[in-house]
């Protein structure tokens, strides 16, 4: 998420339109557009009015907040076990890849192995 979503985020969330936090930052609705624009290029002193205006640390809208890092982290060490996978796989002959599917249909077959549900 870049930076610009970010302000977009954290704004709707405190429930602030583009013209609401204009005035706080004495700025049109369309410069807070240009803010949110997810190729927008901030000076540190902009970023920092932004974020005293929207109430949030300088760093949440530079890097998201600890909970998002952490979500971000878990959802590219997913992916990068999947592009593992199937990389694994696309080296595999038909026979190999017979035999791959076969044998995650049988992990699946394990509840030792299996997500439960809630």
């Amino acid at each position: 998420m870049t930076v610009g979503e970010r302000i977009r985020k954290v704004r709707l969330e405190k429930g602030l339109s583009q013209k609401e936090l204009g005035e706080k930052l004495g700025v049109s609705q369309q410069m807070i557009g240009q803010y949110e624009n997810p190729n927008s290029n901030l000076k540190a002193e902009t970023l920092s009015k932004i974020a005293n205006a929207l109430n949030i640390s300088t760093v949440a809208l530079l890097i998201g907040t600890p909970s998002e890092i952490k979500a971000e982290y878990f959802k590219q060490t997913k992916k990068n076990d999947e592009d593992e996978l199937l990389t694994n796989y696309r080296q595999l002959n038909i026979d190999g890849q017979k035999e791959a599917r076969k044998r995650v249909q049988e992990l699946t077959e394990i509840k030792k192995y299996t997500k439960q549900e809630p």
